[in-house]
């Protein structure tokens, strides 16, 4: 122990009269272990950390399926199925929803959700104040009740314990407030919702082909998944034998839920760790570079020492010492960077994801710092033992003998530019992974979604149900709505849905055509349903590709209408024409005088309303005044900005009904660009791992390059003696440096062309050989080796003939 701390101060001294190693060394290091260390805390914590729940292994994600596709519940399916799974303690569902608050100052728009009894009981959340809701509280003819968020309870009611009981005016509805929910609780799925209603059954009838609700269900003590989705899978064929009008074909698919929170983000995260991994590795050859540099420097002083009798193990112990305290350093360095990094993932990371995963935000875990500590001591036995071989190869009688000019230091060029050769080919996997996500990137946003963004504002009404009764009074208040905003200034047109783009929501059903009735099995398929106002599609732009548009004629005829994507149609009538043919949507039975059928008018073009990066979805759209909604969302098309319309906007909707709050008016552009956030900030953070490690990669290519320079001094000052140009100088220089990056490329290409194969399985618009990638990545590490090469190969022009030849 004494030996040791003897070699670390010895150690000490000398990095501190090499300052500028030191530095680079450490900097370097804490590169590439802070931004894995970073990386590796937050995928822990996204995909392995703890939900906050208890025991949350045992929750499932359930969904109903059609042909194997998930999708989500209709509520009378789902509470027959949950009371009837035996496999589960608890199942319930939810569906995110606005609510209008009045009767508590200026009228609110809340973030709600609807849900079933059985919801909380699945998650196992206890109130901090009354009680959460009970299958008596969904019973047909009871009282509307409510649970609200601490943080509403506490901002909205004053923290008064005595709230529990108060009647809440929800959407015009008397609601009795009874339950308050811990603080910090966040639902699975949910976007920090203000309050939570039960979905009565009264409210609900004949919606079995209404697919709205996600479903999570906790196991039995004792059951397993296999046992919960065989049992799940009996259930649906019950339910599609009891109902083939419109579970048909059903199915049902259970996971953990962990699994399905983490779906979507678990294949970038995994590659950005990768990614920094390969810093890591080029780091650390980097490091090593630059203690074979220094020893080959010192190559004199060690053969002295060793011919006045020192033991290699001592030199080995002398270049431990050195990188424990380099790797300590940059370790320290390291949970520096990290912590900065991780604060800048946040923005980039968080938005968008499920809020139970990021509760509290990105931390950097006692793992992360255990993994930093870890991985420096593995770097600094690394570093160490590089030198203490070379060191090992002395030929004491060379090297002391005058005019030695360092000739193990050029045998132990070969192992240096082995590395930097491996650095360029770990290198060149990262700049090709990045030009594949960016063209990807690039792929999708060069998409067309079906409809113009491009000055487009959004805003969501809410109708109170007390206040608005009748299903016609609902299309008459939009219809209404419509008109007074299209007279605002500036305003070119207005239309409405229940549903915008890229909103996260959607509702999904089924629907058949009436010739295939009875082949409902095999005729049902399911699709995304929208309720529009005519002049939704003028509005958003979408083409037209056979029929017409809905026309205010078509709430007068008495003919009940629909509009399909093309999609829709190859599915229902392939290589047939769909217009004027008949279907119906949701339940598919029997035309009856209170269900008659639906006339195809129109085909509209394929509209991708919920992810540009996968197939467009199957939709189809109908009229308000045939399926009226209380909740719609109005487009208008103008060139103003929000703010400047907020006043008008507000002041139509309160002409109308000033009980009516007014939400945030928000551009469809911004909705699109959300939806787009994740891929981007995956391949920003790919993008700035790519550049050091590109920076690194020039580092220690310039500084092999500028070591061979250095012992050619002699020889390059016998070619300028002898007539040599300056760019033949300049020539010979920078072909030893792309010399040097050619031997990487060729070993990294094969690799690279691996994991291209990875990465075109995972995302979409790019090919597992993509030339023009490869072709960008080759040249981006062409055009690093040129710039690395370059200021060595300046120096080498500018040595003096007469001042080299002296110095030998």
């Amino acid at each position: 122990m004494r030996a040791f701390l003897h070699d670390l101060r010895l150690a000490l001294r000398s990095l501190l009269r090499a300052p500028g190693f030191t530095a680079a060394a450490m900097l370097t290091l804490a590169l590439g272990v802070g931004a894995t260390a970073a990386l590796f805390s937050v995928t822990r914590q996204l995909l392995l950390g703890r939900l906050p729940y208890p025991q949350a292994d045992r929750i499932l994600s359930v969904q109903e399926s059609m042909r194997g596709r998930p999708f989500s519940f209709s509520h009378q399916t789902l509470c027959e199925w949950r009371d009837q799974a035996g496999s589960f303690e608890a199942l319930g569902g939810y569906r995110s929803t606005g609510m209008n608050l009045t009767g508590l100052g200026d009228p609110l728009v809340l973030r709600g959700a609807r849900v079933t009894a059985g919801f909380f009981e699945a998650l196992r959340i206890h109130p901090a104040l009354g009680r959460l809701f009970t299958r008596a509280d969904e019973a047909a003819g009871a009282s509307d009740k409510a649970v609200v968020a601490w943080s509403f309870w506490r901002e909205r009611l004053g923290g008064d314990p005595a709230a529990v009981g108060r009647i809440l005016t929800l959407n015009g509805r008397p609601t009795e407030l009874i339950g308050v929910l811990p603080e910090g609780f966040v639902t699975p799925f949910g976007r920090g919702e203000d309050l939570f209603k039960i979905e009565p059954d009264a409210h609900t009838d004949n919606q079995r082909g209404n697919h709205s609700f996600q479903a999570i269900g906790r196991l039995r003590d004792g059951v397993v998944l296999a046992q919960a989705q065989a049992e799940l899978k009996a259930l649906a064929a019950r339910t599609a034998e009891a109902h083939p009008d419109s579970n048909a074909g059903g199915g049902a698919l259970a996971e953990p839920l962990r699994t399905a929170l983490t779906r979507e983000g678990r294949g970038p995260l995994l590659f950005l760790l990768g990614a920094t991994g390969l810093l890591l590795l080029i780091a650390c050859v980097n490091v090593t570079n630059l203690f074979l540099a220094r020893a080959a420097a010192r190559e004199r002083d060690m053969a002295v020492r060793l011919a006045l009798g020192a033991g290699r193990g001592e030199l080995f112990r002398q270049f431990l010492s050195e990188a424990l305290l380099v790797s300590a350093g940059g370790a320290l360095l390291a949970g520096i960077f990290a912590l900065v990094l991780i604060r800048g993932l946040e923005p980039l990371l968080l938005r968008g994801a499920p809020a139970a995963l990021i509760q509290g935000g990105l931390r950097l875990s006692g793992a992360a710092w255990g993994v930093s500590l870890a991985l420096a001591l593995v770097c600094a036995f690394g570093v160490a033992l590089a030198p203490a071989l070379q060191a090992d190869r002395l030929r004491l009688r060379e090297v002391l003998a005058e005019g030695g000019r360092g000739l193990t230091a050029l045998r132990g060029l070969r192992f240096r530019r082995a590395l930097v050769a491996a650095q360029v080919g770990l290198c060149l996997v990262l700049v090709l992974a990045t030009a594949l996500f960016t063209r990807s990137l690039l792929w999708i946003e060069g998409r067309d979604p079906g409809f113009r963004p491009e000055g487009r504002l959004a805003f969501q009404v809410h109708l109170p149900d007390q206040d608005y009764p009748k299903e016609a009074q609902d299309d008459q208040f939009f219809r209404e709505l419509q008109a007074r905003l299209q007279v605002i200034p500036g305003v070119q047109s207005v239309s409405a849905a229940t549903i915008l783009p890229f909103s996260g929501s959607h509702s999904a059903t089924v629907v058949g055509l009436d010739a295939d009735l009875d082949a409902r099995a095999t005729a049902a398929v399911e699709a995304d349903l929208n309720i529009v106002l005519p002049g939704w599609f003028e509005t958003l732009g979408t083409p037209l590709r056979a029929g017409r548009y809905p026309t205010p004629a078509d709430l007068q005829d008495g003919t009940r209408r629909i509009w399909i994507s093309e999609s829709l149609a190859r599915r229902l009538v392939p290589g047939q024409d769909p217009l004027g043919r008949t279907m119906h949507c949701g339940v598919c039975t029997e035309t009856t005088p209170d269900n008659p059928p639906l006339v195809v008018t129109g085909v509209l073009a394929d509209l991708h309303e919920r992810n540009l990066d996968r197939p467009a979805e199957d939709r189809f759209w109908v009229l308000q005044s045939q399926y009226p909604s209380g909740t719609m969302s109005l487009v208008l098309r103008t060139g103003a900005s929000p703010e400047a319309l907020r006043g008008p906007v507000k002041e139509a909707l309160r002409s109308l009904d000033p009980r009516i709050p007014l939400g945030d008016i928000d551009r469809l552009q911004t909705l699109l660009d959300r939806s787009l956030r994740g891929r981007r900030s995956v391949t920003s953070l790919l993008g700035g791992f790519t550049l050091l490690a590109l920076l690194l990669a020039v580092v220690g290519i310039q500084g092999v390059v500028a070591f061979q320079v250095a012992q050619r001094n002699r020889e390059i000052g016998i070619r300028m003696a002898l007539g040599a140009e300056i760019r033949q100088v300049v020539g010979l220089i920078l072909g030893q440096g792309l010399r040097l990056a050619a031997w990487g490329l060729a070993g990294g290409v094969l690799a690279s062309l691996a994991l291209a194969r990875l990465i075109a399985s995972q995302v979409p618009g790019v090919l597992p050989l993509d030339p023009l990638s490869l072709a960008a990545a080759l040249a981006t590490l062409t055009a690093a080796a040129l710039l690395a090469s370059l200021l060595p190969a300046f120096r080498a022009a500018r040595v003096d003939p007469m001042i080299a030849l002296r110095s030998e």
